[in-house]
């Protein structure tokens, strides 16, 4: 899957994401809340928080999904950081660069 160069420093965020150590941490309560909450006022039967490696999407916190991490190149973060505008998917089945993403 291609994905756009990014529209940010990326080597800053990582260094950013790292140094709030949060990566591989264990489940917490308030972010389960917030996944839930995200399902509740989406009305998805899934939702996640997760955080975005260099090589992969680490999820602090999942609704209705049970992976805890993806490789990044699967992933419609990897999309989503290096966007200019707002990402938005209306049918991911219909969008040739996730049809056939396992999410």
């Amino acid at each position: 899957m291609r994905v756009e160069e990014p529209s940010v420093d990326e080597n800053a965020r990582v260094d950013a994401l790292r140094r709030y150590g949060i990566l591989d941490t264990p489940r917490e309560e308030a972010y389960d809340d917030l996944a839930s909450l995200a399902a509740q006022v989406c009305g998805t039967p899934v939702a996640m928080i997760g955080f975005l490696d260099t090589d992969r999407v680490w999820f602090k916190s999942a609704v209705g999904f049970d992976v805890t991490e993806m490789p990044r190149d699967k992933t419609f973060c990897a999309h989503a950081v290096v966007a200019r505008e707002v990402l938005v998917i209306p049918d991911a089945a219909q969008d040739p660069r996730f049809s056939s993403n396992p999410l």
